[in-house]
């Protein structure tokens, strides 16, 4: 695993560059420039082990690439679309994904990528940002559209004005089915940051999530993705990647490790879309709030 982390360097060089980049001075246009590139092919072993580490099985994404891997070659690009906005992003955090499949992306292939930021709402005490990305090949221009939704906590107003009340933090339904269950040790986070390219230490050194208020490691919000996504392809489409065709999430609150936690399905609603939560109990907190479709 440690030899994955060699590999890392475009994804660790664009964070370190956009966190010394300070703030810009003010909110561009939207939707912002289109910046692309391309990358060559991602590593066999890489991606095997990014399914491992997910709670997959690599046979079953023989020859392709599992879009929940879009952070991984994406992030580069997501960095260069924040660069200039006017919040302190040493404080940002990872709000929710989402992905729509539309052609499975082989991994033999260099990924084409695109990248613009769409939105921000920004209501005086935090940012929601969102960058839209598309990954693809000669062969598949379109084959994934993902999204990346950053969270920014703003400074205290200058007028001294109160924050809004805080809303109740979501609950997984009481009337959800469990599909899975995954035991995640402390060193999960340390384990995704090697095959995903995000360094951050608050998911694997301890003392530091502490100091940072996390009150120890916390699991990166893509991974939980990722194991729900797995988990569904494995109880609802019995192993068959190419069924589960998109999905989306919110994360709603840290997920301190080691925990138990298990991915939750409900009856879908008029489009199709099941929801998705992972939490601990039915009733108790979610992780993870979304839906996927098939």
């Amino acid at each position: 695993m440690i030899r994955h982390l060699l590999r890392q360097g475009p994804a660790i060089g664009a964070t370190l560059k956009l966190l010394t980049a300070g703030r810009g001075s003010g909110v561009p246009d939207l939707p912002g420039p289109t910046l692309t590139d391309t990358v060559p092919p991602r590593p066999r072993a890489l991606v095997d082990d990014f399914v491992r580490v997910c709670g997959g099985r690599p046979q079953a994404w023989k020859g392709r690439l599992p879009p929940t891997m879009f952070p991984q070659w994406g992030w580069p690009l997501f960095t260069r679309a924040l660069h200039g906005l006017p919040y302190d992003l040493t404080k940002a955090v990872n709000a929710g994904c989402s992905w729509t499949a539309r052609a499975p992306l082989p991994d033999d292939q260099p990924l084409h990528l695109s990248a613009r930021l769409v939105d921000v709402d920004d209501d005086g005490r935090r940012a929601l940002i969102r960058i839209e990305l598309t990954t693809g090949t000669a062969s598949a221009p379109d084959a994934l559209s993902s999204t990346l939704t950053v969270f920014c906590p703003l400074p205290r107003r200058a007028d001294g004005a109160a924050p809004g009340a805080k809303k109740d933090k979501p609950t997984v339904p009481v009337d959800a089915r469990a599909i899975g269950e995954r035991r995640l040790g402390k060193t999960q986070g340390w384990r995704f940051a090697l095959v995903s390219g995000d360094p951050n230490p608050i998911h694997w050194l301890s003392p530091y999530a502490k100091i940072a208020g996390f009150g120890g490691v916390i699991l990166h919000g893509f991974c939980t993705a990722a194991i729900a996504a797995e988990t569904i392809i494995d109880s609802r489409f019995a192993g068959d990647v190419d069924a589960l065709r998109g999905m989306h999430g919110r994360f709603t609150r840290p997920l301190r490790l080691p925990r138990t936690v298990q991915v939750f399905t409900g009856n879908p609603d008029v489009d199709g879309v099941r929801p998705v939560h992972v939490g601990t109990a039915p009733g108790g907190p979610a992780f993870l709030v979304g839906g996927f479709h098939g």
